[in-house]
């Protein structure tokens, strides 16, 4: 029995990492990502795209969601902040040509830095075990522009059950508030 109960509370509290990773890149002008558990186990991957009425969510090479521009604004309203998940690394990096406009480049790159950097003081002071990290890559022959972020996420089965439950205890007490 106390072996079963061990093993219960294990699954409940070991840490999932989810890996999140966003590419966009000028050549291709399209926003890549891709979700992962534990660094190798793809579960999502895809692409976006905007069309004329529409933003077009890739989940795969046969799948897709259209989120219609109109709609964006409601969309807020029925997802709940995930307050309960924990940002464990964020890692951006940009590649940037500085073949034409060379000071515009260049300022861009060092009020980025400098910004992120603020950022990574700030966030330091609230949550210390967050890892920020960003690289800026110049070009000075090449027209490039890819912007790529990184980020880690930790939860555990623990904190999604309560979640679940928070969420519908919330909608029982608007229920009840709603008939009164």
């Amino acid at each position: 029995m106390l072996a079963v109960v061990v093993i219960i509370y294990a699954i409940l509290i070991f840490p999932i990492f989810i890996n999140i990773n966003v590419r966009y890149s000028k050549n291709i002008n399209m926003l890549e990502y891709q979700i992962k558990l534990f660094s190798f186990i793809t579960i999502i991957y895809g692409y976006i795209e905007l069309i004329d009425e529409a933003i077009a969510i890739h989940i795969n090479n046969k799948k897709a969601v259209l989120i219609f521009y109109k709609d964006i604004f409601s969309i807020r309203k029925k997802f709940k902040p995930l307050r309960d998940y924990h940002i464990f690394k964020f890692n951006t990096a940009i590649s940037l040509g500085i073949l034409d406009n060379e000071t515009e480049k260049i300022n861009f790159a060092l009020i980025y830095n400098f910004i992120f950097n603020i950022i990574g003081q700030c966030t330091n002071q609230i949550k210390p075990y967050l890892s920020l990290k960003s690289s800026i890559m110049l070009y000075e022959k090449e027209d490039v522009f890819m912007f790529k972020v990184r980020s880690t996420f930790v939860f555990n089965v623990l904190m999604v059950l309560i979640s679940l439950i928070k969420i519908f205890l919330e909608k029982i007490i608007y229920a009840i508030k709603s008939r009164t």
